[in-house]
């Protein structure tokens, strides 16, 4: 192997346990369970959607993920924003 491919190697891992990490935590895999038919599927999709708007944000750049998530929850407006929606007045 050279080094570029090394690098690139290292470069999909690092990515990987990122994606990994941040669902496992953030969205509390453990707790789910949702096993049957194409369900598990489906719902890691989601997630994986949920954590890229999240990460996407540009309203509190400087929020962890898990501040992020929760203030989602917890105001619709955000949650708006974050969907790409218009809040109807």
């Amino acid at each position: 192997m050279n080094s570029n491919s090394k690098a690139r190697n290292a470069m999909k891992r690092s990515q990987n346990d990122r994606v990994h990490v941040a669902s496992f935590f953030q969205a509390e895999r453990d707790k789910c369970r949702v096993r049957k038919d194409h369900a598990p599927q489906n719902l890691s999709t989601l997630r994986k959607f949920a954590l890229s708007l999240l990460r996407q944000d540009a309203r509190y750049p400087k929020r962890s993920l898990r501040s992020r998530r929760k203030t989602a929850g917890r105001l619709p407006d955000y949650r708006a924003s974050l969907l790409g929606l218009v809040p109807i007045s």
